[in-house]
C-alpha cells in the first residue's frame, strides 16, 4: 500500500498524497481518507443524521448533503471516512426503507489551500437597496458621501403606423356611457327596453364604461336627452380617436384570515388597500374561508 503512494506537488510546499484508490492523506493527522458519493437518501434526511448513522461504518470526518436533486430526481451527497472503514457495508446500507447506493467518489475533495491574495484597499460599499457606491470604507467612515448610482430605467417603445390603426365608423349612431352602479352591467339591455331603447347593441368597454350602437343618430341623441337614462349613466360621450379608460374592474380574493375574521365587512376593509370597493360577492354557495371583492383602481 505504502509503494502505491504518489506525492504531488501544491501551492508554497504544501502537499498531500494519494493513490489510486481515490484515498487523500489528511494533513496533520496521517491518517487516509476515503470519500463516498451516496444516493438514494430519504427526502427529509439531515446532515447529523447521516453522521451519526455511518459513524456506525467507520470514522466519519465529512458529510455534505447537496440541496439540489440529481438527474434521476434522488437526493444524493458525500460521506468523508477515515480508518476503521467497513467498505462491504458502506457499499450496500439502507436507511430505513432506503436502500442507499454508496460508490468511492470520482473527484475526492482536497484540503483547501489558502494563498497570501494581495488586498484589495478600494473596496466598495453596499447600500440597504444592495446599489453600490464605489467609495472606500476609510471614506465612508470620514463622512464623505458621493452621489449613489442608481441604475438607468429602460423605457421601451414602439411606433404604430395611420394604417395600422382602427378607424373610426357610425360615429352619430353611437355612444359612450359611463355607469353609476357597476352591478347594473349585466342588466343594462332591460334597463334600456323599459325605457322605450329596444333594439340596442351593449358591449362592456372596461372600469364602468359601456359601449352602445343605435339604429340611427336621431336615436342616439334621444338616449343622450332622456332624462331616465341620466340616472343610470353619470356620463354620455361622443365616441373620440383619443378616449382612455384610466380605471379597471378587479376581483380580489381574500383567503388565509382566521374564522372570526370571515365576514363581508373584513373582507372589504383588506381589499380596500387596493382600490375603491364597490361590492363583494355574497353568494351563499361560496367558501365560507374566501371572501371575493370587485374593487375599482386604475
Amino acid at each position: 500500500m505504502v509503494n502505491d503512494w504518489q506525492q504531488v506537488r501544491r501551492k508554497h510546499n504544501q502537499y498531500q498524497r494519494s493513490n489510486d484508490d481515490g484515498e487523500i492523506r489528511v494533513r496533520g493527522s496521517g491518517e487516509s481518507s476515503l470519500s463516498f458519493y451516496v444516493t438514494n437518501l430519504p427526502k427529509d434526511i439531515k446532515t447529523n443524521e447521516l453522521w451519526n448513522w455511518c459513524a456506525t461504518l467507520g470514522t466519519v470526518v465529512d458529510v455534505y448533503i447537496a440541496q439540489k436533486l440529481s438527474k434521476m430526481g434522488r437526493r444524493f451527497g458525500f460521506v468523508r471516512f477515515i480508518k476503521n472503514l467497513k467498505l462491504d457495508y458502506v457499499t450496500c446500507m439502507w436507511f430505513g426503507n432506503y436502500h442507499v447506493f454508496a460508490s468511492i467518489a470520482r473527484f475526492p475533495k482536497k484540503d483547501r489551500v489558502i494563498a497570501n491574495e494581495p488586498v484589495n484597499k478600494k473596496v466598495g460599499t453596499q447600500s440597504k437597496a444592495g446599489v453600490t457606491t464605489g467609495r472606500s470604507y476609510a471614506k465612508a467612515v470620514s463622512g464623505e458621501n458621493p452621489p449613489i448610482t442608481v441604475p438607468k430605467k429602460i423605457v421601451r417603445s414602439v411606433s404604430i403606423g395611420g394604417r395600422e390603426l382602427t378607424g373610426l365608423t357610425d360615429v352619430q349612431s353611437t355612444v359612450l356611457a359611463e355607469v353609476r352602479e357597476p352591478t347594473s352591467i349585466p342588466n343594462l339591455l332591460n334597463l334600456c327596453r323599459e325605457e322605450g331603447f329596444a333594439n340596442l347593441k351593449i358591449r362592456y368597454v372596461g372600469g364602468l364604461w359601456v359601449w352602445i350602437s343605435c339604429e340611427t343618430s336621431k336615436v342616439c341623441k334621444k338616449l343622450r336627452d332622456n332624462v331616465d337614462m341620466q340616472g343610470i349613466f353619470s356620463k354620455l360621450h361622443a365616441l373620440h380617436k383619443d378616449f382612455v379608460i384610466h380605471d379597471r374592474l378587479a376581483w380580489v380574493e381574500i383567503i388565509g384570515l382566521p374564522m372570526c375574521a370571515w365576514n363581508p365587512c373584513v373582507f372589504k376593509k383588506v381589499a380596500s388597500i387596493w382600490g375603491v370597493v364597490l361590492f363583494s360577492d355574497d353568494d351563499e354557495s361560496n367558501c365560507m374561508s374566501i371572501g371575493k371583492v370587485c374593487i375599482q383602481t386604475s
